[in-house]
């Protein structure tokens, strides 16, 4: 299993989880799609880490093809990407609407009902099968800052 870092960040009560990241391979390159099989697939899974079962998830999305949150095209300030010039290559969305919108098809869960709530942190982690690497991890945690206001 390659080297994890644990994306960090915050986002408001009532909005979305959003995350980037540029993946790398065991050998630091990064993650394309010709890295992942044919039929690739990753799992992503949900936790409240502030809940009274931090370790169990409360949403796992089942199978995603995994060359639709992996792009060969590498997103940039446009995107949301802040980071540096060279860009992400990996996009994943945890929405709080009742479903994922059409611009995030295939790279998104939804919260479950009830959540998320202001003060709790969750942890999102994405397992994605690749052709000659193994599973390669995308984990982030983020914080859910409350809104006061109605």
């Amino acid at each position: 299993m390659s080297q994890v870092l644990i994306i960090k960040g915050e986002f408001l009560e009532g909005g979305d989880f959003k995350i980037l990241a540029r993946v790398t391979n065991h050998n630091r390159a990064v993650l394309t799609t010709a890295d992942l099989p044919s039929s690739g697939t990753m799992t992503v899974n949900l936790y409240d880490l502030s809940g009274s079962s931090p370790q169990t998830a409360i949403a796992t999305s089942g199978a995603i093809a995994s060359n639709i949150p992996i792009t060969n095209n590498l997103l940039g300030s446009n995107d949301g990407w802040t980071q540096d010039s060279i860009g992400a290559n990996f996009l994943f969305v945890v929405c709080s609407t009742a479903s994922v919108p059409t611009n995030y098809a295939g790279r998104g869960i939804v919260f479950p009902t009830g959540h998320p709530i202001g003060g709790h942190r969750y942890r999102v982690e994405a397992l994605i099968t690749t052709a000659q690497f193994g599973v390669v991890p995308v984990v982030a945690e983020a914080l859910c800052r409350p809104v006061y206001s109605a």
